[in-house]
């Protein structure tokens, strides 16, 4: 802004479920990393944390029509706010043609997803949370295959076809996690203190986005400081094992790449 003229900053306090701006008035957008979060929860996941390790079939499909509404949904604003000929790039997570998925790729030993299920399950075994919080734990969000991502253009009745948008590329693409390369490049070298480091930086970086979720499917009778001790607790579990064996564990991307224009 120190640079530039006519240059205009602003903040609008309202989900991309929603439009955001006036009606084509947008030239160019884009969002990356946000959209695979679900506006609401289609109902609890059985014995895991992610839809991804669902084995109940109507579990599956209620998720799969949930994602599904809240795609269009957020395709349909944009249409809206977008002016004739304008862009938007959306990065997004999506499940790629070789199964791979954020923080399961085919270089990392430990899944992502599955090791926070695994000592959310531990805290149940050692009685800190009870089944029926682990039940009422979800991370919601909805990791796309690149087939549903581009559902939408590719159907000429859809709501998104004949709003006027057309995708003009879409691919996937493995984001490769920063924390493990640099322990890979250097950290290694300086042995058990530089992986509880590293272990401890990885693991902010997961409860970045993560934290509410366990949060929320503690118990309302439960105080705020015993919820946030037990999370502590928990997330403290995986940091250590992280710390045992850094070279195990990372948070690859695997991300739809989807570049849109309004015709």
């Amino acid at each position: 802004m120190q640079e530039f003229n006519n240059v205009y900053v602003l903040a609008s306090g309202t989900s991309f479920y929603s439009q955001c701006l006036p009606p084509d008035s947008l030239h160019f957008g884009m969002s990356f990393t946000a959209m695979h979060w679900l506006s609401t929860r289609p109902c609890r996941i059985t014995g895991a944390l992610v839809h991804l390790d669902i084995t109940d079939p109507t579990e599956k499909a209620l998720f799969q029509a949930q994602a599904a509404k809240d795609w269009e949904a957020i395709l349909l604003a944009r249409a809206n706010e977008l002016r004739s000929g304008g862009r938007a790039v959306i990065i997004v997570p999506c499940l790629d043609k070789e199964g791979q998925y954020p923080g399961a790729t085919k270089n990392i030993k430990q899944t992502m997803f599955h090791s926070l299920t695994k000592y959310w399950k531990e805290m149940v075994t050692e009685g800190e949370i009870t089944q029926e919080e682990f039940d009422n734990t979800s991370i919601n969000v909805y990791i796309r295959t690149l087939e549903e991502c581009s559902a939408p253009f590719y159907d000429a009745n859809s709501a998104v076809s004949k709003c006027g948008l057309k995708v003009l590329s879409i691919e996937s693409k493995v984001v490769r996690c920063p924390f493990h390369e640099e322990w890979t490049r250097s950290g290694k070298k300086g042995g058990q203190e530089a992986a509880a480091n590293h272990a401890k930086r990885y693991i902010q970086s997961l409860r970045a986005w993560s934290n509410f979720s366990f949060l929320s499917g503690l118990d309302s009778s439960r105080s705020e400081e015993e919820k946030a001790a037990i999370v502590d607790k928990f997330f403290l579990e995986y940091e250590k094992a992280v710390a045992s064996g850094p070279e195990n564990h990372s948070a690859d991307y695997v991300q739809a790449f989807i570049d849109i224009v309004k015709m």
